[in-house]
């Protein structure tokens, strides 16, 4: 439910342009949008064998910054809408042998939740949500808790999962350009992803880097962790300068287990988001970017 009158609309998808629409509702409305593909271009590149794929460049410049963006962020606050969705595809024959009807309609159908919720974050860990509406399949609101997943691709490594943008990512990963286009006034370069081996520990798919800045514009990644498939989707914004943060979170989780086959699907989209950065950091980064220091002042 929205307000009724007039409402402004982001609608967003890795690979397409966004489009923002002016939308007057009163009453129900039925609106439909066609996203156009984002047009590409390539420089002309001369390649020959001893020639590096200008994909480990821009990534080479992108884990140096990592450490920086990582860390810029030290608050923020936002209105954020969560959805998510699971289902049974396939069960084993034991379980509707000892189901009755009714259950089993419960174990297809599966359940979906939707929250809109007040948000605020502090560093390291300190968050605050407000509850504004709360609505699940089953009509059962109370056990509604949090259900933000606070992710960055920026913080993703460690043990489990070996991050693109790691300072060891070349010993386990091939990166390959695929072409660059322009996004509201920022060239960005999508680059493939390859490991050089198999293992739980290693992502394919594809990264967007801006260039210039060399953060995060978005990522489309999948993985997989102990027998559970993952896709892993962000799209960034600049909320202000040089400072990004993932506005559209997806990700979907598909298992087998014991005769069950499920998946999970996971959305949540910020918006109203104001954002306060450490300015020792941003002071780091513009002297990485090689962009004249802001001098700081009491």
């Amino acid at each position: 439910r929205i307000p009724c009158g007039e409402n402004s609309i982001l609608v967003q998808c890795i690979g397409h342009k966004a489009v923002r629409l002016k939308v007057n509702v009163d009453g129900e409305l039925e609106q439909n949008i066609i996203l156009d593909s984002k047009s590409y271009g390539l420089a002309e590149v001369t390649v020959n064998s001893s020639n590096e794929d200008p994909a480990y460049n821009i990534i080479r410049k992108a884990i140096v910054m990592a450490q920086y963006y990582k860390k810029q962020v030290k608050a923020y606050k936002c209105n954020i809408y969560v959805r998510s969705f699971y289902n049974v595809d396939d069960f084993p024959k034991i379980v509707e042998m000892l189901s009755d009807e009714e259950d089993m309609r419960d174990i297809k159908v599966g359940n979906i939740n939707e929250v809109m919720m007040e948000y605020s974050y502090t560093y390291p860990n300190n968050t605050v949500e407000k509850i504004l509406h709360a609505k699940t399949g089953d009509n059962d609101t109370t056990k509604t808790g949090s259900s933000y997943i606070n992710l960055s691709f920026y913080s993703i490594g460690g043990s489990s999962i070996i991050s693109p943008l790691s300072k060891n990512a070349f010993s386990v990963y091939e990166f390959e350009f695929i072409n660059s286009y322009l996004e509201n006034g920022h060239m960005v370069s999508k680059i493939k992803i390859k490991p050089k081996r198999k293992g739980t520990d290693l992502m394919k798919g594809y990264i967007y880097i801006n260039d210039k800045t060399f953060n995060i514009n978005s990522v489309d990644v999948k993985f997989r962790q102990q027998l559970i498939d993952i896709e892993y989707k962000q799209i960034y914004s600049e909320i202000k300068e040089n400072a990004w943060m993932p506005i559209n979170h997806e990700m979907k989780v598909a298992t087998s287990l014991l005769g069950f086959k499920v998946h999970f699907q996971y959305l949540a989209s910020l918006s109203n988001l104001t954002v306060e950065t450490d300015s020792v950091i941003d002071n780091k980064i513009k002297k990485a970017l090689g962009i004249k220091e802001v001098n700081i002042q009491d």
